[in-house]
């Protein structure tokens, strides 16, 4: 019995793997490199393959517009999306609508341009025997201003954020502009403990971030 690729692809039975573009001129599907993937088995396009897709709803003017209006922080207008219809072994059911919207970015984060202040309150860098996962704030800038701040170690948000201050950053929102995902944070020491921040909404590439884990006390 055909699967329905609409169902398969809602509960991951198979992936979407798509790459993450930058906002340039002349944005085209082709430079999401859209792929289906199931388990390690990459389908095939085609009409006497496993799915055909209908751009119509993914015009580069609909790319373009969309990664404009990211870049500016306008309102978005309408997501890119891709229609995948089954084929073969997939042809049961309805069609999958995906949007791409989340593949797209204006600004990239890097390491020259990203400062993060990992937090000590409340003992969170402190050796607990589990993983350690302190908060973070993340700020974003200029490299030299970023450089300045790394060296100072400045941790006060209003020293680093003053518009007539010496660093000038913008502190990213969690969630609208960036995710976290911690390391193993296990053990105790210098550069022990990891955090990746990832980009998204205008916001796209990831930069990993190593802290120290202080030993625990012991009375």
């Amino acid at each position: 019995i055909p699967a329905s690729l609409k169902t398969v692809v809602a509960d991951q039975t198979v992936s979407v793997s798509c790459t993450q573009v930058q906002r340039k001129n002349g944005m085209q599907f082709k430079d999401f490199k859209f792929k289906l993937v199931e388990g390690k088995k990459t389908l095939s396009m085609g009409e006497t393959k496993d799915y055909v897709i209908d751009e119509t709803k993914c015009s580069p003017e609909l790319i373009q517009a969309y990664a404009e209006a990211l870049a500016v922080g306008e309102k978005l207008p309408e997501e890119p999306v891709v229609t995948v219809t089954g084929r073969g072994g997939y042809a049961g059911g309805t069609s999958a609508r995906i949007p791409l919207g989340k593949y797209i970015y204006a600004d990239k984060l890097t390491a020259a341009g990203l400062y993060v202040v990992v937090s000590e309150g409340a003992g969170q860098n402190v050796y607990t025997g589990g993983q350690v996962t302190p908060e973070v704030a993340v700020y974003y800038g200029d490299k030299t201003a970023v450089t300045a701040a790394k060296k100072d170690k400045a941790t006060e948000e209003t020293e680093l954020t003053a518009e007539n201050g010496k660093y000038k950053l913008k502190k990213l929102e969690k969630d609208a502009d960036y995710t976290l995902s911690y390391g193993a944070n296990l053990a105790a020491g210098k550069n022990k403990g990891s955090v990746a921040v990832s980009g998204t909404g205008r916001y796209g590439g990831s930069v990993t971030v190593k802290f120290t884990i202080e030993k625990k006390a012991i009375y």
